[in-house]
């Protein structure tokens, strides 16, 4: 194990580090590290973990790190990295955490499927393109899936969401649609039935249409967002059904309407946005607030309407 964690480290990975044949543990992550990475990393194939990220590392990903075929985590984000992922990343079949966040990585999202134990998977902040979701097929242990801040566009409609244990989905400032949706509907209502989502993040795409008009009970989303599309029709309040939400983020969107009751049946509902809505009826919060049940602060869990603009 190496440790060089949080540092003032300058420069480059000196090649000598290649003959490390035992290797497993290598932290080089906040530092002040640069260049290319050595093609020789290759070379230290008992690397399990692997950490780069906020350093000043370039150049493209180093195919020698998909010959790692005992690395469980690799971590690069915050970096200047660029060009697209090699195909040979999905010999890393023990890899259980990648993150890529915040580089200058483009093109399509390589095939990861074959990669089985995958749990975490961060690529936001990147240039990727197309359409992701055949590549992450069959991921059925992933737990967390950042994509947002990309170029990616898709009907997410047509993915079969088989992520039982997925809790953090964030398709954020993209450009997926849901254009194979039946009814008109905007969204599709299988995400609110993964059972363990607790984050999910729909905002600044190009979803349109109405909400499901049947969202089940799921007790465990505490965030939603689909703020910045063009969704219209009622409000949903089939979202009461969301038990343990906290943040409920409806704006900049065409709902119309008036505020339904359900709102204020939420029990843990901490705030509440629903502004740039220009066909919201105005009128009275409904009465039903009255019959809301608010504990003595310091505990005080206030609801914040953020009304639309008249």
């Amino acid at each position: 194990m190496l440790d060089f964690e949080s540092n003032e480290i300058q420069g480059k990975i000196p090649t000598e580090m290649c003959e490390l044949h035992h290797l497993e543990f290598l932290q080089l992550k906040m530092n002040n590290l640069d260049g290319e990475l050595p093609s020789c990393l290759s070379q230290l194939d008992k690397m399990k973990l692997l950490t780069l990220n906020n350093n000043a590392f370039s150049g493209a990903f180093p195919p020698g790190i998909c010959s790692l075929s005992d690395l469980e985590v690799l971590i690069m984000d915050s970096n200047i990295f660029s060009g697209t992922l090699p195909r040979c990343i999905r010999k890393l079949k023990k890899l259980k955490l990648i993150s890529m966040s915040d580089n200058g990585f483009e093109g399509g999202l390589p095939d990861l499927s074959a990669m089985s134990n995958l749990t975490q998977v961060f690529a936001d902040g990147n240039s990727f393109s197309g359409d992701p979701i055949p590549s992450l097929s069959g991921l059925t242990k992933l737990k967390l899936l950042y994509l947002e801040d990309n170029k990616f566009s898709a009907d997410i409609h047509k993915f079969a969401w088989d992520m039982p244990d997925l809790g953090h989905l964030d398709l954020s400032h993209n450009k997926f649609t849901c254009d194979s949706c039946p009814n008109g509907i905007g969204i599709p209502r299988h995400l609110f039935e993964l059972e363990k989502l607790v984050i999910l993040d729909l905002s600044n795409n190009l979803f349109e249409g109405d909400f499901p008009a049947v969202i089940p009970v799921q007790e465990n989303m505490v965030f939603f967002s689909v703020h910045e599309n063009k969704m219209t029709g009622p409000l949903p309040s089939g979202l009461k059904n969301l038990t343990a939400m906290i943040h409920l983020d409806l704006a900049n969107n065409n709902f119309e309407g008036t505020m339904p009751d359900e709102f204020f049946e939420m029990p843990s509902l901490k705030h509440i946005f629903l502004s740039e809505n220009p066909n919201l009826v105005a009128g009275p919060i409904p009465r039903c607030r009255s019959i809301m049940e608010f504990p003595r602060a310091p505990r005080a869990r206030p609801i914040v309407i953020i009304a639309t603009r008249q």
